[in-house]
């Protein structure tokens, strides 16, 4: 059986983030509920393994306990946020990136939504998607 555990951070890691979503997605099928996915990819490059700690614990801060962190990569994240709708998602996302701006570890973050139709992998790819916008955005306007 593959580790689950990413060894720099202590948070779940690729393998790990795979099966649980499957796992909420199969609640979430079950009983109606809602969830949402969160991206992040750390704006630092090459990102070195204090930003990434510094990110991983600034994260950590943000989410409640039922919450999901993962570290997808060597500079990315996601977030499953369970029993969330967008709105609130949208919120959480700020929040994360002023707090991994307050410790100096900023990031671009892309939210999606589980919905009608739209099982939590289908959220995840759309909020990588949407992340990769957000980068493109925030590049863009630093360099303006």
């Amino acid at each position: 059986m593959p580790a689950l555990i990413d060894e720099l951070t202590g948070l779940p890691n690729r393998d790990a983030w795979e099966m649980l979503l499957g796992r909420e997605e199969a609640r979430c099928a079950r009983y109606g509920s809602t969830a949402a996915v969160l991206a992040l990819e750390l704006d630092a490059e090459p990102a070195g393994d204090g930003l990434v700690r510094r990110a991983a614990i600034a994260l950590s801060s943000v989410l409640r306990p039922s919450d999901v962190i993962a570290r997808l990569g060597h500079s990315t994240f996601a977030v499953m946020l369970v029993e969330c709708d967008r709105a609130t998602a949208v919120g959480v996302a700020h929040r994360m990136e002023r707090e991994l701006a307050t410790a100096r570890a900023p990031a671009s973050v892309g939210v999606a939504s589980r919905g009608r139709g739209v099982p939590l992998q289908a959220a995840a790819a759309a909020a990588d998607a949407a992340m990769h916008v957000r980068r493109r955005e925030r590049h863009a306007s630093a360099e303006a």
